[in-house]
């Protein structure tokens, strides 16, 4: 078997390997052809028989994240995909292999992805985190919220970067957004038609401020029309009490909505009637460790705090198995030190990103708290998380 990064020649059959496996159809594999091969992706890797046959195609998607504050390279694998045939072959298994040390070697601190079967990444090294939280509720539950500010519906001709500005600031101290730029809102974020796709994006604010921006998908059902509230994102309190009085008005129009929010968010302490709104973690993504080092030089600590953690169990990057010693942003290695804390390296991209807390994670049987827990409790603890970018 070989593994390697893909070249513009192998961008049919790769394209042909996700086709099958994602249940693609289409009337003209010719055209099929010319659209693969000419929109190539960042970083594409193949499995290949000894001659020559592709079996299986993963695609690392390139894009920066925040970890507690700071900026980070993160990747993002899609396109995870094997023809029926050479299945259980080891071939995805095989490019994880080698895709993922090249990742570390690129950079990446974390790597992430939507899974199509949670058991089958853990495999290697992901582990779950749950990217934001959905409500559903009816548009009365948020009576008594009042937006007094103006709104604007968005308009093709309208400038983005008030939307960039606002994402930025919401997403700032949330771990695991993605940073965008104009150009990214644009093409994912702000856009689409109301009078054919019944999509609608308004920016909402005060006196001269934009505070808040809300994108919202109609969706018509007999019974009655069901809102998607796609994102929400607010720079300041005002801001998120304006999305909830603009929602309320909605009450006539809509039979349900649904809103996605940052983890922390309980929209339920925010409405009339809590027993009538329904709860939903998205854990729809997985996070892996790519440079524990990294990653522990990364976490938010008290002033004056230390740690000794021992990381084991990655099969595909040895150099994130060993003990170091961390204190104030300085990682160092200590093979022979007595650890405070030992973890797997599954465990810890749930724990270094906050995807849990200490207590939750000493649930698990790969964490061991070995001592020092009142300094390891308030450095792993749970933090804001939210997606709300694919790849």
């Amino acid at each position: 078997m070989e593994i390697r990064r893909l070249k513009q020649e192998d961008l049919y059959a790769a394209g042909v390997v996700s086709h099958i496996a994602f249940h693609g159809r289409t009337e003209d594999l010719e055209e099929k052809r010319r659209e693969w091969e000419a929109n190539p992706e960042e970083e594409d890797w193949g499995a290949f028989t000894d001659d020559g046959q592709m079996m299986a195609r993963i695609i690392n998607n390139h894009f920066e994240s925040r970890l507690d504050g700071a900026v980070i390279r993160s990747g993002g694998i899609g396109a995870v995909s094997t023809l029926p045939e050479y299945r259980e072959s080891g071939a995805v298994r095989e490019i994880f292999r080698a895709l993922l040390p090249q990742a570390r070697a690129n950079g990446e601190v974390l790597s992430t992805l939507y899974p199509f079967l949670h058991g089958f990444y853990r495999k290697f090294g992901y582990e779950t985190v749950s990217a934001r939280t959905k409500f559903r509720l009816t548009p009365a539950q948020l009576a008594g919220h009042v937006h007094t500010g103006w709104v604007r519906q968005w308009k093709p001709e309208d400038e983005i970067g008030v939307y960039t500005g606002i994402y930025a600031r919401f997403a700032q101290n949330l771990n695991l957004s993605h940073v965008r730029d104009d150009e990214r809102m644009k093409k994912s974020h702000i856009g689409g038609t109301f009078y054919k796709d019944r999509r609608f994006v308004y920016l909402l604010g005060r006196g001269t401020e934009a505070t808040a921006y809300i994108d919202l998908l109609d969706e018509f059902h007999p019974e009655g029309a069901h809102m998607i509230v796609r994102e929400a994102a607010w720079t300041c309190p005002d801001g998120f009490r304006s999305i909830l009085g603009f929602l309320a008005r909605f009450t006539a129009d809509y039979l349900s909505m649904e809103i996605s929010l940052p983890t922390e968010l309980d929209l339920r302490l925010h409405v009339r009637n809590p027993y009538e709104v329904a709860m939903n973690p998205q854990c729809n993504h997985m996070v892996r460790v790519v440079n524990a080092e990294k990653l522990l030089s990364l976490i938010h600590m008290p002033q004056d705090s230390a740690f000794t953690v021992t990381v084991y169990g990655d099969e595909q990057i040895p150099e994130n198995n060993g003990t170091w010693h961390v204190a104030a942003g300085q990682v160092t290695p200590e093979p022979e030190a007595a650890c405070d804390l030992r973890v797997s390296i599954r465990a810890l991209g749930q724990m270094g990103t906050g995807a849990v807390s200490l207590r939750e994670a000493m649930l698990r049987e790969d964490v061991t708290v070995c001592g020092n827990f009142d300094v390891l409790s308030q450095i792993f603890r749970s933090k804001p998380i939210y997606v709300g970018d694919e790849f």
